[in-house]
């Protein structure tokens, strides 16, 4: 299923009863009801094995609700997050095995617990310029067979990977388990 708009989504309410719907493609911005203890993610039904935000504005940070799922196996989020934190809990996205994070360009600071996504194997950040290091988290991620940076620092770069004369990032620790990491277009 895929909803396009250029206005707001007033309400994502009615997937709550698709039970069987498992693909799901959001592009434009959901609207949040400030009032509401609930974030308008809290509406997708559990059975969502591919999720795709594109161009959401979510002000609260959607891993709370999205770590949820328990069938969740994809997840990208593309320009969909307007804030400066997210936090990936113990035990949260069970089944998840691609993130692919893109344009969250106010994130400042991404957190992974220890036992969060157990599945992963695959990560993409790209054009998160905010975003300074990569998640300690990350070393426990035993699964991440894969990971691609594009469009980040060159300082982000240059914590995780060994530079020409064979001095090591202070961060690559963090992913040094990884059998694929890729870099392209950084920028100072």
């Amino acid at each position: 299923m895929s909803l396009l708009s250029d206005e707001a989504f007033p309400s994502m309410e009615s997937l709550s009863g698709c039970h069987l719907l498992s693909k799901l493609v959001v592009e434009g911005k959901l609207q949040e009801d400030i009032r509401s203890r609930h974030s308008i993610l809290h509406f997708l039904p559990e059975s969502l094995a591919k999720l795709v935000l594109i161009r959401s504005e979510i002000k609260q940070d959607p891993m709370a609700i999205l770590e949820r799922l328990p069938n969740l196996r994809f997840l990208q989020l593309h320009n969909s997050y307007t804030g400066s934190k997210m936090v990936c809990s113990a035990h949260g996205f069970p089944k998840l095995e691609t993130l692919k994070l893109i344009s969250l360009f106010d994130v400042e600071e991404w957190n992974v617990k220890e036992n969060s996504m157990p599945s992963l194997k695959i990560l993409h950040i790209e054009g998160m310029r905010k975003l300074s290091l990569i998640p300690k988290g990350l070393k426990f991620v035993t699964t991440l067979r894969e990971l691609s940076i594009r469009f980040m620092s060159q300082s982000f770069v240059d914590r995780i990977r060994v530079n020409e004369v064979g001095i090591e990032g202070e961060d690559l620790y963090k992913v040094r388990h990884v059998p694929s990491i890729s870099f392209s277009s950084t920028y100072n």
